[in-house]
Order: C-alpha cells, then sequence, then structure tokens
C-alpha cells in the first residue's frame, strides 16, 4: 500500500471511531422506556402471584419484590 492510502485509511478509521462514540452518546441519552418495562413486570407477577404463593418460600420472594417495587415505583 502506498503510504497515501494508508493515511487516508487511518483518518477513515478516526473519523468513524468518533462518529461511532457520537452515535452511542446520542442513543445513551434519550430516556430509557422503564415506565412500559414496569408495566410488562407488573403484568407478569400479578399472573404469577397466585401461583408462588402457595408456599413459604414463594410468599417471602414475593414480599422482598413488593417492598423492591415500591421504592423502585417512588423513584420513577
Amino acid at each position: 500500500m502506498s503510504t497515501r492510502a494508508l493515511i487516508a485509511n487511518r483518518w477513515l478509521h478516526q473519523v468513524a471511531g468518533v462518529m461511532l462514540a457520537g452515535i452511542g452518546i446520542v442513543a445513551l441519552s434519550q430516556p430509557a422506556p422503564t415506565m412500559s418495562l414496569h408495566c410488562l413486570e407488573d403484568a407478569a407477577v400479578c399472573r404469577l402471584t397466585p401461583i408462588v404463593s402457595k408456599t413459604e418460600v414463594g410468599r417471602q420472594v414475593l414480599a422482598v419484590y413488593f417492598k423492591h417495587d415500591t421504592e423502585c415505583h417512588r423513584t420513577i
């Protein structure tokens, strides 16, 4: 390869790296779909609660989940 081709290739890789970083920053700065994920999670837990609550361990897991879920909903 000629020197000119090496310099152009290096420059192209640097520009591509900067563009990739910029796209990442733009994509990550958008708000996450937190509320819709919580709605799906709540629907799943509502369907599983009758099955899981039949055992003592299941009731303890649900108690921990609901405590954490309440704290999480306060921050949203």
